[in-house]
């Protein structure tokens, strides 16, 4: 039949049809959104008049309120999911679609009339909310330019991805004939890559030995596989100022490829298809094998990660079990009758024994991931991250780059050393594939920039012996410590400030220009100068240096008694520091040994004494407990007089291979 009736008409009947789905959107986008906004805003200004917040944060604060908010992703795909399910679920009652398919219009014109009223459905009611809040907030002065360009931003990210998900609904609708089943696909859509590649990162981990597990580049790969994630991630990068051009892309591409398969499946879905659960048969084979192997897998994968002994048993028997059970519960889904559950054996046995196969490259290695080392004339360069050396050189800044969260040295090292001398490195990587048993070992992460632009990253657990020989050499080479020490490359005008960090107290260093210059020029020279066998010397102090903004790295460094320079000019300016113990300003130590029957404490008096333990304590605030790699049973809490004269107490280490004859003798050992 041809169309007789006008598309606007039908656009107008449809949405008086949806008035109860229209109403509940309106509703809860007018509380959470509108009514919450409101009083939020509301708190922000009474604390703006508290002297609580200053104006400028309570218009930051209302702009992320209306644009990069969780309440409005949590509307955003609550309403793709209604309102998709909704406009297309007559494709799963044969009644509805032969009376639409009745009417006097085009199939693709139906098409559009109920895809159309699903996007207004939405926007209508978020942008009137969003303008209704905005017009609040310009009568309180608060709706300001920026604020209403960032609104607008945030609007068209919100309805990009509501269309994107909104259309990934309605290809679940279109491929299922049931409403439930259409419902479980959503959420197959939304979570199957994502939870593939997290499984297959599982693997890796637990079978793979020197596989390095790079959060942020697995996630990343898992956001860009599901509009869920992607929406999230698009969302994060807005949020924090970051470019997001990328992910508007891929979105706005993925929904029209979507769109392009809806209308075709819509085409050439027959009205045989509704009340099935698939409303293709022929896919049904297809589906039924992409679901049950990676759930097989998994279930062996979590079998394996909860059993103590006999894992590759427990590993056997989670895929068998996840393998049969999903079948059956897939063929279930499918037929809605349990004499079929069994249905599809061949099919059942050809996707275990593809999971079993897929776990038999991982669980023996067959590709030889950890015996693959890069040829050395096929690399560049290399990084080499060593657990506990220079741990809080790098600074961290919070994902809204406000504060401080911790220290992150990993990253810096991966991403800016770059050592050329690879004999040393390869020694290390060597003895970790090859080491013995009953050896101490250190974990450390190589990153291997090869000379066609590839990277491989690799995690190792190297020996003590062989890596402390490693780093003797490497200390010599000002490409390894610039790698390592942020420090070595900064000016003295790109520090904004310098903290003393003593077992007591931080002091903040009042320089002028010229001093603070002259002080981080001083200990760039002595920290690019140092060798590794001045660390093995302990220190009692530390120097942290701040960026003058976010762009610089900030990070805390151990001054050794090495730094003589640095520690002189300190003395000059007013501040006179003790790099180790001074025997003559101890008071007493406390020596405390833990034994299998309790503990034992000795008290240390004597001059001679303080002298000997003084020589060998280690401050327990180290950076570089990589140094100290065993601990002994000892522990000692030394009371001593500061630089001011006051009396602290401070607790210290001994390591097994520095324990002073005097305590051996008190304690018989």
């Amino acid at each position: 039949m041809t169309s007789k009736i006008s598309f606007s008409k039908l656009l107008k009947q449809d949405l008086k049809r949806s008035g109860g789905i229209i109403a509940i959107i309106s509703l809860v986008f007018f509380l959470l959104f509108t009514v919450r906004g409101i009083f939020t805003l509301d708190q922000m200004l009474a604390s703006l008049k508290n002297g609580g917040w200053t104006m400028k944060e309570v218009t930051a604060q209302f702009a992320d309120l209306l644009s990069y908010n969780g309440v409005i992703i949590f509307l955003t795909v609550s309403s793709a999911v209604l309102c998709g399910v909704s406009r297309f679920c007559y494709l799963h009652s044969s009644t509805k679609l032969d009376f639409y398919h009745s009417l006097p219009i085009k199939r693709d014109h139906f098409f559009w009339v109920q895809f159309l009223s699903g996007i207004l459905q939405f926007v209508v009611p978020f942008l009137v909310n969003m303008l209704i809040v905005l017009f609040i907030g310009a009568l309180r002065g608060v709706t300001t330019g920026g604020v209403v360009g960032q609104v607008l931003l945030g609007g068209f990210i919100h309805i990009l991805f509501y269309l994107l998900l909104y259309i990934t609904v309605i290809l679940a609708m279109m491929l299922t004939g049931k409403i439930v089943v259409g419902i479980l696909a959503v959420t197959v859509f939304l979570l199957y890559l994502p939870g593939v590649i997290f499984l297959a990162t599982g693997l890796f981990s637990i079978f793979f030995k020197t596989f390095y597990q790079n959060e942020s580049f697995w996630m990343q790969l898992a956001e860009y596989f599901s509009p869920l994630f992607l929406y999230g991630l698009t969302i994060g990068a807005a949020s924090e100022g970051s470019m997001f051009l990328k992910e508007l892309l891929i979105a706005i591409a993925a929904f029209a490829a979507m769109l392009v398969i809806v209308l075709y499946l819509y085409r050439i879905r027959s009205s045989e298809a509704s009340e099935r659960a698939i409303a293709f048969p022929k896919s049904e084979s297809v589906i039924k094998f992409l679901l049950v192997v990676p759930i097989s897998i998994g279930c062996g994968f979590i079998a394996h990660m909860m059993a103590i002994e006999g894992k590759d048993l427990w590993l056997a028997f989670g895929v068998i079990f996840g393998g049969v059970i999903s079948s059956a519960i897939i063929e279930f889904i499918y037929h809605i009758d349990f004499t079929k559950v069994l249905a599809r054996k061949k099919l059942m046995l050809a996707s275990l024994i593809v999971s079993f196969a897929i776990i038999g490259i991982f669980r023996f290695d067959v590709f030889g991931y950890d015996r693959n080392i890069p040829k050395e004339e096929n690399v560049e360069s290399a990084a080499i991250w060593i657990d506990g050396l220079a741990t809080n050189v790098y600074e961290k800044w919070s994902d809204n780059g406000i504060y401080i969260s911790g220290t992150d040295t990993k990253s810096y090292v991966l991403d800016h050393m770059q050592v050329t001398k690879m004999d040393r490195i390869y020694e290390i990587v060597e003895s970790a594939i090859n080491k013995p048993e009953d050896v101490s070992t250190n974990y450390v992460i190589v990153k291997y920039r090869l000379k066609n632009g590839k990277e491989k990253i690799r995690s190792y657990q190297a020996e003590h012996s062989v890596l402390e020989k490693a780093l003797a050499d490497l200390y010599q080479t000002q490409e390894f410590k610039e790698g390592l020490y942020p420090a070595i490359n900064l000016t003295g005008d790109e520090v904004g400030k310098i903290e003393l960090v003593k077992t007591d107290e931080s002091i903040q260093l009042n320089l002028n220009s010229k001093q603070l210059i002259s002080l981080v020029d001083t200990f760039r020279e002595e920290l690019a100068n140092m060798k590794y066998e001045d660390m093995k010397a302990s220190s009692l102090v530390s120097i942290r240096l701040e960026g003058i903004n976010k762009k610089v790295p900030s990070g805390t460094y151990t001054l050794y008694p090495c730094f003589e320079k640095t520690l002189a000019l300190l003395k000059e300016y007013g501040y006179s520091v003790d790099a180790k113990l001074d025997p003559d300003k101890v008071i007493s130590m406390r020596v405390l040994k833990y034994e299998e029957k309790g503990s034992r404490e000795e008290v240390f008096s004597s001059k001679e004494d303080f002298k000997e333990i003084a020589e060998n304590l280690v401050n327990s605030g180290v950076n570089d407990y990589f140094l100290f790699p065993q601990s002994s049973a000892y522990d000692v809490n030394v009371t001593y007089k500061n630089e001011k004269g006051d009396t602290i107490t401070s607790y210290m280490y001994l390591y097994n291979d520095n324990i002073p004859q005097c305590i051996k003798d008190r304690f018989d050992d």
